[in-house]
């Protein structure tokens, strides 16, 4: 949980820095400064940023489901394991593949990205972008 705490104040002070900042040189510059490139990269600073934290909100949700499912998912199988004595030898090894499959899959590397990594990424390029049209970075 702590991650997902991270990453979500990671998320937000990127999305608020790549707002401000064009909303700021939108401020202090004159009108004549201002192009339609500038204003077409802020508008899809906007929308990327709308659309992210709608998918983020989602996938989020859909993780927590998954999460739920598969707890009780487990939590069924042990119970027919428990009402079953017959197999309690059985049992142990079962344990013993899942506990061999569990440590062969954690040294494992590159099994999941986190999307809101990619979409700071991008948000970070957008803003690159804005402040290079701007005039800001030469």
């Amino acid at each position: 949980m702590a991650r997902d705490e991270i990453g979500n104040t990671i998320n937000l002070l990127i999305s608020i820095v790549a707002l401000l900042i064009p909303i700021i040189i939108f401020i202090f510059s004159s009108p004549e400064n201002i192009t339609l490139l500038m204003i077409m990269i802020f508008s899809t600073i906007g929308v990327f940023l709308l659309i992210s934290y709608i998918l983020i909100y989602f996938f989020s949700r859909w993780r927590e489901y998954s999460g739920d499912l598969s707890k009780i998912k487990k939590d069924n199988e042990e119970i027919k394991k428990s009402l079953n004595l017959n197999k309690l030898f059985n049992n142990m090894d079962v344990r013993v593949k899942v506990l061999e499959s569990l440590i062969l899959n954690k040294n494992k590397k590159g099994q999941h990205i986190d999307p809101r990594i990619i979409i700071w990424i991008i948000v970070i390029i957008l803003l690159y972008l804005f402040l290079k049209v701007s005039g800001v970075l030469p």
